[in-house]
């Protein structure tokens, strides 16, 4: 995908956060893991043609790149990702309203996901790099860009979900500020 979808999507899941709304399912982060996953594939298979062909069952799946590092890198990547969510749940401001939950962020939300894009982008420059000296890593970062962002969301999303269970069922609760349960 292009630095320009990247940094759309980036600016909408960055406004979403902020934005008071409900807490809602797992739609976006949904999509964005299966648009991660092909962008992954292409990334993998060395280019979309090869990764049509894969999936039009033309020929075998044939990665480029040293699978071991693929997996160590993958995996260190997600790993920052669920870290980051868990810590930038705490900044979330919850409340049950109207029979919902509703969820708002904050600018601690917003300087903990560009702290954690800058985590995720710096680990894929270096880390890949130390595993494999082949030089299709260099697009490591955005090519597992969007199945960051949905691994991440997914977490957040879960553990805002776990969250909201002790807010009280009645609705004259006072609001739960973020980072405290009342």
């Amino acid at each position: 995908m292009s630095i320009v979808l990247d940094l759309i999507i980036l600016v909408l899941v960055l406004r979403l956060q902020v934005k008071k709304r409900p807490l809602s399912g797992y739609t976006l982060p949904l999509i964005l893991v299966a648009l991660g996953i092909a962008e992954f594939g292409e990334f993998l298979s060395g280019s979309t043609e090869q990764l049509k062909e894969f999936i039009k069952g033309q020929h075998p799946f044939v990665s480029v790149i040293d699978n071991r590092a693929v997996a160590v890198a993958l995996s260190g990547s997600l790993l920052i990702a669920v870290v980051l969510a868990a810590a930038r749940v705490p900044t979330i401001r919850l409340w049950r309203q109207n029979g919902q939950y509703w969820r708002q962020g904050n600018v601690w939300t917003v300087v903990l996901w560009i702290a954690s894009i800058t985590l995720h982008l710096t680990y894929t420059a270096i880390v890949p790099g130390k595993l494999a000296s082949n030089a299709a890593f260099g697009d490591f970062g955005s090519a597992t860009l969007m199945l960051y962002f949905g691994a991440s969301l997914i977490t957040q999303r879960i553990l805002l979900g776990i969250r909201a269970r002790h807010i009280p069922m009645h609705e004259n609760h006072p609001i739960h500020e973020a980072g405290k349960l009342n």
